[in-house]
């Protein structure tokens, strides 16, 4: 479509001569790469970090129980949860700062 503008991942793939060759044909040069993948600019990940430290400090139960110790990692880190809080500022920070994690 004419004025279209790509957003292309920054998988390595996309960076072949091929790959460019059929970028610059259907944007027209109007593309661009998203910035590498950044994990600490993703809460999710942050909070996925927190799953991973609860299963190491845990990891008794970890090993006996996988279900049981993901399920307690999952609730402690909820919403409701007593330490929920930690993921709400992570997604907090995250939307106050989106424009600048984006540039």
């Amino acid at each position: 479509m004419p004025n279209s503008f790509g957003l292309i991942d920054n998988a390595k793939v996309h960076k072949s001569a091929r790959a460019l060759l059929a970028l610059e044909k259907a944007f027209n040069g109007n593309y661009l790469f998203s910035a590498p993948y950044s994990p600490h600019l993703k809460p999710i990940e942050r909070v996925f970090k927190l799953v991973r430290d609860y299963l190491r400090e845990n990891e008794e139960l970890a090993l006996e129980d996988p279900v049981t110790a993901l399920t307690n990692a999952m609730n402690k880190y909820s919403i409701h949860g007593p330490e929920g809080y930690k993921c709400a500022e992570f997604f907090a920070f995250y939307d106050r700062n989106y424009d600048i994690a984006h540039m």
